[in-house]
């Protein structure tokens, strides 16, 4: 007797989409996106000018080696370079190029609008010149990466910010880094200025790029639904959590090591910890056999997003 399978899933993953229809009213009254600098910021005007301006995470491994090796294998790490992005952005800029967005405009697109997505995957472009927002625009269109491989979310992009949420506006070697440990060793030791600050410590910290209210481009929702559930622990302990302890930097104290690999919907484990799996399998009096399978969503904030 030949034996029939019936497959009944039941799915509850709420899928995320990017949606490049913006009305006329939204496109007339873009926000202005950027963090607030506490020192001014010369224009970047070039490549050059980038790499003088921010050190590099290279500079960072000398003394951090292990949070440089995690964070170099993480999508902070490629957040400009990487075809998904790309493949998002030519979308985009297709977008862009229709008639109906520029008599939305009332001119051609240009760099304001180029730098909707840059803010969040390469904030460093808030300093940029027109012409350097124009050239990066092409590299990331056309897949030229090592034009644009300092372009990225980098160590002094988050540790230079202060506990009021502005840059301190000195990304170099020497200038001031804050982070969630609250007795850094003095700069005599480590060579630049730590302070402790709790906003590293809270989701209000990765609030300005994964929110619905900074975009006009809109890609995550995940700050908002994670402010809706009681309780909820923070981004950090789940996306850097503890793996251990260790020597933060070279010559520096034993202490908790937080993950810089920002794990989140692309790892397999993280995944396997997010999604409950359960398989119900039932014999009908026909002998049809029927698999139900359900799939529960264990984390604050919709699975996938970003």
């Amino acid at each position: 007797m030949e034996m029939k399978i019936f497959s009944r899933i039941v799915l509850t993953v709420f899928m995320i989409s990017v949606n490049l229809s913006v009305a006329r009213a939204d496109m007339l009254e873009w926000k202005k996106m950027g963090f607030e600098v506490s020192n001014p910021v010369s224009v970047l005007d070039s490549m050059a000018d980038v790499r003088k301006t921010f050190a590099s995470p290279l500079v960072c491994s000398a003394c951090h080696h292990h949070h440089y090796e995690e964070w170099s294998n993480s999508y902070h790490a490629m957040s400009v370079r990487n075809a998904g992005f790309q493949a998002l952005y030519l979308k985009y800029l297709e977008f862009l190029r229709k008639e109906e967005t520029k008599q939305a405009l009332g001119r051609e697109s240009g760099p304001e609008e180029l730098r909707q997505c840059l803010f969040c995957h390469a904030p460093m472009l808030q300093f940029a010149s027109d012409k350097l927002v124009h050239e990066i625009s092409d590299s990331i269109a056309n897949g030229k990466w090592e034009e644009i491989r300092d372009i990225q979310i980098s160590c002094v992009m988050c540790h230079t910010i202060t506990p009021e949420g502005k840059w301190t506006g000195a990304f170099g070697r020497t200038g001031t880094m804050y982070g969630p440990i609250k007795d850094p060793v003095p700069a005599t030791v480590s060579g630049h200025q730590s302070k402790f600050s709790q906003r590293h410590e809270e989701s209000k910290f990765c609030a300005p790029c994964h929110s619905l209210n900074t975009f006009n481009v809109y890609c995550s929702l995940v700050f908002e639904q994670w402010q809706g559930v009681k309780d909820a622990k923070q981004c950090q302990e789940c996306h850097m959590e503890v793996t251990g302890e260790m020597a933060v930097a070279i010559g520096g104290k034993i202490r908790p090591d937080h993950s810089h690999l920002f794990q989140g919907g692309r790892f397999k484990d993280t995944m396997s910890s997010a999604i409950g799996l359960s398989l119900n399998v039932d014999k009908t009096p026909q002998k049809e056999i029927q698999v139900q399978v359900t799939l529960k969503n264990n984390v604050p904030h919709n699975v996938p997003d970003g």
